[in-house]
């Protein structure tokens, strides 16, 4: 575009009488002239090619292909033409999808005429127009968002680094809620550390509670108090003889 020329304009849309309506629109304006106009994407990468307009009025929603692969198109054939994406819906992806496929606009289609009129002549001097409901959103996702500290990785409790990994598997268990009749069954845990040894085949395995062995206090020489077994009665025979009158 050169200096005192007008803004020459390209018209995308799959609907004659919005197009219409745009045509009607911006050529009241003296320094805005429509050079041609497309139904669908290709015929508008086509025309972008041989018109050179410097601004497309790009519809999201064609057939053959869609404003934004459109936009894509354009911008990646290296053309100087600046696209303002129109669109009915009040969509975030269209406006994010449309704005990184190379759009220099974001307007929903019941802007007013002077929106329509200015952003037009914007764009064509090199800036960017968004919704001011969208620049809105735009703000939240990218910026705001972007600003949100990432939280650290959780520190490893010291507590927990004996455990065997048997031992780990069923605190988790226990953390979400699993209970003994509500799991499937496990094996017993040997040990309570990850270094515990199996117990030793060649030793004698302890006395069952009642009926085994226990340690006792008898009269040793000298009428004192030494340690000794009781090799027949166990802890519950001792509380039986008790009873009878040891």
């Amino acid at each position: 575009m050169t200096e005192n020329a007008p803004i020459t304009v390209l018209l995308v849309d799959d609907q004659p009488l919005l197009r219409m309506g745009f045509r009607l629109i911006l050529e009241g304006e003296e320094d805005l002239r429509i050079v041609g106009e497309a139904s669908d994407g290709a015929e508008a990468v086509r025309l972008v090619n041989d018109l050179s307009p410097d601004v497309v009025l790009m519809d999201v929603r064609m057939p053959v292909l869609d404003g934004i692969e459109t936009t894509r198109a354009i911008t990646a054939a290296g053309s100087c033409a600046r696209i303002i994406i129109l669109t009915t819906f009040d969509v975030d992806e269209y406006a994010f999808a449309g704005l990184q496929a190379g759009a220099s606009a974001f307007l929903l289609k019941d802007a007013a005429p002077s929106d329509l009129i200015h952003a037009v002549r914007v764009v064509a001097s090199g800036d960017a127009v968004v919704a001011p409901r969208i620049t809105q959103r735009l703000l939240e996702t990218y910026v705001r968002g972007a600003a949100k500290p990432v939280p650290a990785p959780p520190v490893p409790d010291p507590l927990l680094a004996d455990l065997t990994p048997r031992e780990t598997e069923m605190l988790e268990a226990m953390a979400e809620g699993l209970s003994n009749a509500g799991s499937p069954p496990v094996l017993p845990v040997r040990g309570h550390r990850k270094d515990a040894r199996p117990p030793d085949p060649d030793q004698a395995p302890p006395p069952r509670p009642g009926t085994g062995s226990g340690v006792c206090l008898r009269d040793g020489p000298g009428g004192s108090e030494q340690p000794g077994l009781l090799s027949c009665t166990g802890v519950t025979d001792l509380g039986k003889a008790g009873r009878g009158g040891l």
